[in-house]
C-alpha cells in the first residue's frame, strides 16, 4: 500500500558547469539528518532534482541516497524557484499530504515528520511548519531602502548604523562598514567626516517619506512591496512545512515579472498560502522540536524562528543558521523585523530608524481570520492633496507623480497610507 503522506526535498544543483564532492555538501547534510533522525511516520521521500539534467550528475545524486528508499523526480533549473519546483513534482504523484523541505535544511529532532503529522490532523489546523513569522515584507524592506537612501546622502559615520546593517550595507555600500575593519580606518573616516562637515544621519531621515512615496508609485523600483499585509503578517515559513495535497493545489503562485517576488507573495502576500488557508477558516500551527503545536498567538515565545536562542527549531536551514552567526546589533533587527513588539527580547513599540514595529494589536487579533480588505477609491485630487503633503512638494510636482502613478490600482495606493482618509 503506498504511503499516503510524501516528503518532497529539493535538491538544487550547484551553480557551474562541472561539479565537485563540494557541490553536493548541503544534499549530503540533509541526507545524514534524515538518516539520524527517524521520522516516526511511514512516507514516500521524493528527491526534486533541480537542475540535474545529465546523467551522470543524477547517478552522483543516487549514490548520496544509497540505503535510503526515494523516488527521483527531475525538473529544470528554470523551472522558477523552489515552490515552483515543489507545484510541478507535487502533481506528479499520489498523497494526501506532503511535506516540503529546501535544499538548505537540516532535521535536528526525532520523530520530526509524526510531530507534524500529529499536529496537522487536530481539529480545525489547516497548515503546520517547523517556523514562522509576523515579518511583512512593506515593513522590512522599507527599513533597508532607508538605510540604503541615507547612507547616499553622505552622513557622518555612524558605528551604531554600520554594525546593525552590516549585512546589508555589504551588498549595497559596501564603502560604508570599511570603518569597522581596523581603528586606522575608522580615525581615517572620522577625520573626512570633520573635514567635509558631515551630519548624522537623522538630519536627513524626513526627506526619505518624499523618497519612499515615489519609489512605491506604479512602475517604482519598491512598488512590488505595496500589496505585501503590515506588520504584524503571521505566516508559515516555505520551507519543512506540511498540509493537505488538496490545500496545496488551491494557492497558485503570483504572475511577478521578477519568479523571486512571486514566490514571496505566495510565503506571506496577502493572496498567499499561509493567508488562504487562514481565510478557508483553519488554523496556522508551528511545530516546535518539542513536539508540541504553537498556535498564531504563541509563535514569539516557541522558541523556533529568531525566538530566543531557536534551540526549539524541528529542522534548521541557512536563514536560522545565519541568525545564530549574527551580531547583537544584527540579531535586534531580524529579530525586530520578524517579531517586532511580541517578541520577549524586545516588546513594546521597538524603532528601526525610526520606524515602528509595534504589538500594539492583541495577539488574539492578530491570530483571528483575515478577511479580504476593500478600499474606497481614492480620487485624483486625493492623491495629489496626499503627494504634497507627505512628500512635501509643490502642487506641480505632485500632479507629475500622480500621473505617473495613475494606473496603479486603488488598493496599492491607499496601502501607501492605510489611516488616511479624504476630509
Amino acid at each position: 500500500m503506498k504511503s499516503k503522506i510524501a516528503v518532497f526535498y529539493l535538491a538544487r544543483r550547484a551553480e557551474g558547469s562541472n561539479l565537485t564532492e563540494e557541490d553536493f555538501l548541503a544534499v549530503q547534510s540533509f541526507v545524514e539528518s534524515y538518516r539520524r533522525h527517524d521520522a516516526g511516520i511511514p512516507h514516500h521521500l521524493v528527491i526534486i532534482a533541480k537542475g540535474y539534467e545529465k546523467a551522470g550528475e543524477c547517478a552522483a545524486l543516487r549514490a548520496i541516497l544509497a540505503d535510503t528508499p526515494h523516488s527521483v523526480h527531475v525538473v529544470r533549473d528554470d523551472i522558477g524557484m523552489d515552490i515552483h519546483a515543489y507545484k510541478h513534482a507535487a502533481e506528479h504523484f499520489d498523497f494526501s499530504h506532503a511535506c516540503f523541505i529546501n535544499t538548505f535544511t537540516e532535521i535536528r529532532a526525532d520523530r520530526w515528520l509524526e510531530k507534524l503529522y500529529l499536529n496537522l490532523s487536530k481539529p480545525g489546523v489547516g497548515m503546520v511548519g517547523a517556523s514562522g513569522s509576523f515579518e511583512s515584507l512593506y515593513d522590512s524592506c522599507k527599513v533597508l531602502e532607508k538605510v540604503n537612501w541615507l547612507v547616499q546622502q553622505s552622513p557622518r559615520f555612524d558605528a551604531n548604523l554600520a554594525r546593525n546593517f552590516r549585512w546589508w550595507l555589504g551588498l549595497v555600500a559596501q564603502h560604508w562598514i570599511v570603518p569597522l575593519r581596523s581603528p586606522y580606518n575608522r580615525v581615517r573616516r572620522a577625520i573626512a567626516d570633520i573635514l567635509k562637515r558631515r551630519r548624522h544621519w537623522s538630519s536627513y531621515a524626513r526627506g526619505f517619506d518624499r523618497h519612499w512615496s515615489i519609489a512605491t508609485l506604479h512602475g517604482g523600483p519598491q512598488h512590488q512591496w505595496i500589496t505585501f499585509p503590515r506588520f504584524p503578517n503571521p505566516h508559515i515559513r516555505s520551507n519543512v512545512f506540511m498540509l493537505s495535497k488538496e490545500a496545496f493545489g488551491k494557492t497558485d503562485i503570483p504572475t511577478h515579472q521578477n519568479i523571486k517576488i512571486g514566490c514571496c507573495e505566495f510565503e506571506s502576500g496577502d493572496s498567499g498560502l499561509s493567508r488562504n488557508v487562514r481565510r478557508a477558516g483553519f488554523k496556522l500551527v508551528v511545530v516546535g522540536a518539542d513536539g508540541k503545536g504553537y498556535e498564531v498567538a504563541e509563535w514569539p515565545a516557541s522558541g523556533t524562528f529568531r525566538c530566543g536562542d531557536q534551540s526549539n527549531l524541528l529542522a534548521t536551514d541557512n536563514q536560522t543558521r545565519s541568525f545564530d552567526g549574527m551580531s547583537a546589533g544584527e540579531k535586534l533587527v531580524h529579530r525586530c523585523f520578524a517579531w517586532g513588539g511580541y517578541s520577549e527580547n524586545l516588546g513594546g513599540s521597538p524603532k528601526i530608524l525610526d520606524l515602528e514595529f509595534s504589538a500594539d494589536r492583541p495577539l488574539n487579533e492578530i491570530a483571528s481570520i483575515p478577511t479580504v480588505t476593500t478600499h474606497p477609491d481614492m480620487s485624483r485630487e486625493s492623491k495629489v492633496q496626499w503627494l504634497m503633503q507627505i512628500g512635501d512638494c509643490s502642487r506641480k510636482d505632485a500632479e507629475e507623480m500622480a500621473n505617473f502613478g495613475i494606473e496603479t490600482e486603488q488598493r496599492r495606493f491607499e496601502r501607501m497610507l492605510p489611516d488616511f482618509r479624504e476630509g
